[in-house]
């Protein structure tokens, strides 16, 4: 059995970002010692387990959260680098982690689906649990010049950019984050909430990780305007060579100047000038539905931009005491009344 080194909290962040850059082939910014920052005030306690000396498993930065009833549990979000080989060293990873009050281990990978991993998993005594992140992304390859990324874009997307600098005069910037441009931001971002429904977290939630990831050089804030007015924003995080789209909004009024089509073309032509090898567009609803809540809007403008869709692994969960059917029966409910008590996501 392999020695599980768990940290409660990093020393030198920089050497935790090394380790999981080091391990994990498609690092996710949830991993990062930035992430750590952002959660521990919700009530979520970081550990940070580093590779064993084999390398048998990544790298693994794990949230511990207690919770009344049904038992608590110790989630490892976006983890990449999961094979079969890593399932006996990630198992016990899992069994170290445990404590009478936390029912599971959730393990919520940032890999491309694959059924016979899973099988794997399970035959192993992992269950697939509920996710907490999306399974269904498009994710914009970055790699060759900046000619190659945008041929290839579907035609539609190209026609859009063109249209928004060609005929509507749009025009796009990397912004500051200052406190004047967050407050422009999160105006955008109400104005979509309002007339799409889409769930935002809350603003001192989003503050908090915008300027998180900007201290540490991580964080992008972007700007499109028409006439020199903002029209549409978007905050992209960095981790490594990747990159993600992940808050924005854009005004009512302006949806047909395809704004918001530049916008994301600009980020993009910064981020291939960087030296970036993907853009993580998020989430899409299941290219089998994409009419699913009235998100086919949403589906058609991130589709755009790639020829293909991501399908990531289930979360798989693995049970730490005799409350984990509890656990797994009642999750949602638990994430239900405590959105309503704190209007604001559990996880």
């Amino acid at each position: 059995m392999e020695a599980q080194e768990r940290v409660t909290v990093s020393k030198q962040p920089d050497a935790w970002n090394a380790q999981v850059l080091a391990s994990q082939p498609d690092p996710h910014f949830m991993q990062s010692e930035a992430w750590s920052d952002i959660k521990s005030p919700d009530g979520w306690q970081p550990e940070q387990h580093s590779a064993p000396p084999r390398g048998a498993r990544p790298a693994v930065q794990t949230f511990r959260r207690h919770a009344p009833l049904v038992g608590g549990v110790v989630h490892a979000p976006r983890v990449s680098g999961l094979t079969r080989r890593s399932i006996p060293s990630l198992t016990e990873l899992a069994l170290s982690t445990a404590d009478r009050r936390v029912a599971a281990f959730k393990l919520e990978p940032y890999q491309a689906h694959d059924d016979d991993l899973v099988a794997a998993f399970v035959a192993a005594g992992w269950s697939v649990g509920a996710t907490s992140q999306y399974r269904h992304g498009v994710t914009v390859s970055l790699a060759g010049s900046e000619d190659d990324v945008w041929m290839s874009f579907k035609s539609r997307a190209r026609t859009d950019v063109n249209a928004a600098v060609k005929k509507n005069g749009v025009t796009a910037q990397r912004v500051p984050l200052t406190t004047e441009n967050i407050d422009t931001l999160v105006m955008l971002i109400g104005e979509t909430q309002d007339r799409s429904g889409a769930f935002f977290r809350s603003r001192a939630y989003l503050e908090r990780t915008w300027r998180a990831f900007d201290a540490r050089d991580e964080g992008r804030l972007y700007f499109a305007y028409i006439d020199g007015r903002i029209v549409a924003a978007a905050f992209v995080f960095t981790f490594g060579t990747n990159a993600w789209y992940k808050d924005g909004g854009s005004l009512r009024s302006d949806n047909n100047s395809h704004a918001a089509r530049e916008l994301h073309w600009k980020i993009m032509r910064d981020l291939i000038a960087d030296g970036y090898a993907h853009y993580d567009l998020g989430n899409i609803p299941d290219p089998e539905n994409p009419n699913e809540g009235g998100m086919r809007g949403l589906f058609q403008f991130k589709t755009g931009f790639a020829r293909e869709t991501n399908l990531y692994l289930p979360v798989l969960e693995y049970p730490l005491s005799k409350r984990f059917r509890r656990w797994q029966r009642h999750e949602s409910t638990l994430v239900r009344i405590m959105f309503k008590k704190n209007k604001d996501y559990w996880y």
